[in-house]
């Protein structure tokens, strides 16, 4: 207790963990005579009366103070990967999981620079990095980017090229953490309220796979966190990689039922390792008949006190000098399962969290002059042109940017643009899906491709908005009735050329294709093509000639997505098989209920098509096209609630299903929101008069609030 009362600033001690009435009562406290002493001593020991049964009662007034701050949440991130700088994809991957930490870490410091958002605060913490790597000959530390993610402070251990497992390493990073440990009235207080643990170990598709489940998007992160927080669950492990006696193996991923013995993996092995194993961590003899929790992966978030932190880096010197015995390697799978299954034998809580949910906005570009609507509809014709006069009743116009909107903007101005992308990233937006105009033919009007293509090509240069993007062609002609069918004036015709014409639209589309922010999935660009039924017999020869360009100039391919929209039956798409020249699909909501009828307005389910392909699902703010049509038009109208709720019901729809399917890993889990400023059509994101910032709520609830489903 002296030493706790003789605090000052300025030394060692204060760079200690301790709490807020500590803090108060500790700092200068210097005694200097027998009674003083005594009086210090008899204050702090009512103060750790206090403080103790604040600990144990969220009903004590000063809980919240005993429990310290909410900046005092301490996270710890341990990184086993010996292959970090001989693997690039490796480093990109371990790299993206501590940026998401770290971007979550800020959004409590942001949270006051969007008063819009009528959610609930994100969590505040402090996170430090542990990391474990094999050096190379050229290569001797982990990359200058790791220490700008915002760890306070960065641990790093090396490994010889031969430790390729990573249960005992980790816990080497474990006895670190313990030194970390500070004094609090008398007693060690724990260096950390939660971890996470991730490894570079198991292969591609399950690395990312878990990764995007534990630390897929800040959002993400930050649901996790406020779970174990809350006391609901212990630990958090990747969706569809873990398996309890009580659960049926239907629930693992495709990969892992088809690569392991699930019975035999559940099984408690009766070998002397393991039952010395759980005896020196539990202090109790391991049951014959208890089965194991198992994590394939070794990989999940934990609540520190809820793992056997010291009881683990009590007999990490018995494990290391096992390291030359032959059954080591078993040694490490054991220790491996056990990390879960004590905790989960002790009633641990142990739940699981799918893929990350990453919705993406529509993009549209056409908010500024270009001249080809100049040629067509008049000088200065611009999106704002049909809307600003407009006046039926159910219309939605810009909210002005004195009500913190974005007004009538010309997106030629980067301001407005780096605005569109901190108010997408503070709504829990991953990115955009930006239309891209390229034509070919001979029509009434001159044409230069790409049309309206200065947005993306400002967005290159000026690096505004600043978010992940990809492209989606809308490759059908335009015609005078906003139609897409060729029931008016063809203004620009679409004929897709030669094969001269795909080279030269390939390699203006290579640069975007390269850049950082540009989506990838499986390691290839993402690129949507609207209506693939219309391209015929073009289609196969120019994907096949875009596949090939792209390896030749560095890439893995092309990862090419389909559009499923109301036009699939209209363009035969299914019947001419089409889509199987493409990887995946995805869900054009608005207009697929036309072809797929459906009562709510975001996806539920995957559509019964002619192929095991992906389908990203997808939802829709409202459509209305009468600024464009007044006659007959097209109506749909949702409120922000029932967008709301809709999209809730999705989120969780995801979590219990999709994973699960027969086309194996679902990641990134990208949901198409269409639109983020189609105004003309009334599918925004944006904020408007009508209702305000509802619908970027809506989003930022459902992303911070993912599922976590507890294993029976």
């Amino acid at each position: 207790l002296l030493y706790t009362i003789k605090f000052e600033e300025g030394t060692q001690e204060e760079n200690m963990p301790c709490d807020t009435i500590r803090r108060f009562l500790c700092r200068r406290v210097k005694p200097k005579t027998a009674f003083q002493g005594i009086i210090c001593l008899t204050v702090m020991f009512f103060i750790k009366l206090i403080y103790s049964s604040c600990l144990s009662s969220n009903s004590c007034i000063f809980s919240s103070i005993a429990q310290g701050s909410e900046h005092e949440i301490k996270v710890a991130v341990f990184v086993q990967a010996t292959d970090l700088l001989s693997d690039e994809e490796v480093s990109n991957d371990i790299y993206q999981c501590v940026a998401n930490v770290g971007e979550a870490k800020t959004q409590h410091q942001k949270f006051s620079l969007f008063p819009w958002m009528d959610v609930e605060k994100p969590l505040a913490f402090e996170f430090d990095l542990y990391i474990l790597y094999s050096t190379t000959d050229s290569v001797r530390t982990i990359p200058d980017e790791f220490h700008e993610l915002g760890a306070r402070k960065i641990h790093e251990t090396h490994a010889s090229s031969n430790e390729l497992f990573d249960s005992v390493n980790f816990i080497k990073q474990l006895s670190l953490a313990e030194t970390q440990r500070g004094w609090i009235f008398g007693s060690k207080e724990s260096p950390y309220d939660f971890f996470l643990k991730i490894n570079s170990r198991p292969r591609a598709a399950l690395r990312h796979h878990s990764l995007e489940s534990l630390c897929g998007s800040p959002a993400l992160v930050q649901s996790v966190l406020r779970n174990l927080h809350s006391s609901k669950s212990g630990i958090v492990v990747p969706q569809g990689l873990s398996q309890s006696p009580n659960k049926t193996k239907e629930y693992l991923l495709k990969e892992i039922r088809e690569m392991y013995d699930i019975e035999l993996m559940l099984s408690v092995s009766s070998s002397e390792i393991t039952r010395r194993v759980y005896r020196d961590v539990t202090k109790k003899d391991l049951v014959s008949d208890e089965k194991y929790l198992w994590n394939i992966v070794g990989m999940f978030w934990a609540r520190y006190s809820d793992f056997q932190t010291t009881e683990w880096v009590s007999i990490l010197p018995w494990l290391v000098s096992q390291r030359s015995k032959q059954n080591y390697h078993a040694l490490e799978h054991t220790v491996g399962k056990l990390f879960l299954t004590i905790p989960y034998l002790e009633g641990v809580n142990v739940s699981e969290i799918g893929p990350a949910v990453k919705p993406l906005g529509i993009y549209f570009p056409q908010y500024h002059q270009v001249p080809i609507n100049d040629a067509i509809h008049g000088e200065g014709f611009t999106e704002w042109t049909l809307l600003k006069p407009a006046t039926e009743s159910t219309l939605a116009k810009p909210l002005g940017v004195e009500e913190g909107g974005l007004g009538y903007y010309d997106l030629t101005d980067p301001e407005i643009r780096r605005k569109q992308g901190e108010m997408a990233r503070a709504a829990g937006i991953h990115g955009f899906m930006i239309y891209h105009y390229w034509f070919s033919g001979e029509g009434p009007y001159n044409y230069s491709n790409p049309v309206m293509g200065r947005i993306p090509q400002l967005m290159l240069e000026d690096g505004y908005p600043d978010l992940p993007f990809l492209f989606s062609w809308a490759n059908e002609p335009w015609t005078s009735t906003w139609s897409g069918l060729n029931d008016g004036e063809i203004l620009l015709p679409q004929h897709y050329g030669t094969e001269e014409d795909w080279k030269q639209h390939f390699y203006y589309l290579l640069p975007f294709f390269k850049h950082s922010n540009y989506i990838m999935v499986d390691g290839k660009p993402v690129f949507v093509i609207y209506r693939i039924g219309l391209m015929k017999s073009i289609l196969e020869p120019m994907l096949k000639l875009w596949r090939n360009l792209a390896v030749a100039n560095g890439l893995k391919g092309l990862y090419i997505i389909f559009t499923v929209n109301n036009f699939v039956d209209a363009d035969g798409v299914f019947p001419a098989k089409s889509h199987l020249l493409c990887d995946a699909a995805f869900h054009f909501y608005p207009t697929m209920k036309a072809v797929y009828p459906q009562d709510h307005v975001t996806s539920l389910n995957d559509i019964e098509i002619s192929s095991t392909q992906r389908q990203f699902w997808g939802g829709y703010t409202t459509f209305s096209n009468i600024i464009r049509r007044k006659v007959n038009p097209y109506v749909d109208l949702v409120t922000p609630e029932t967008f709301k709720e809709n999209l809730r019901t999705t989120v969780k729809k995801m979590y219990s299903e999709v994973p699960f399917t027969a086309n194996g890993v679902n990641v990134p889990n990208l949901f198409f929101i269409t639109a983020w400023n189609e105004w003309n059509e009334q599918a925004m994101l944006e904020p408007s008069d009508k209702f305000g910032f509802s619908y970027l709520n809506a989003i930022k609830e459902a992303v911070d609030n993912q599922p976590i489903i507890r294993i029976p």
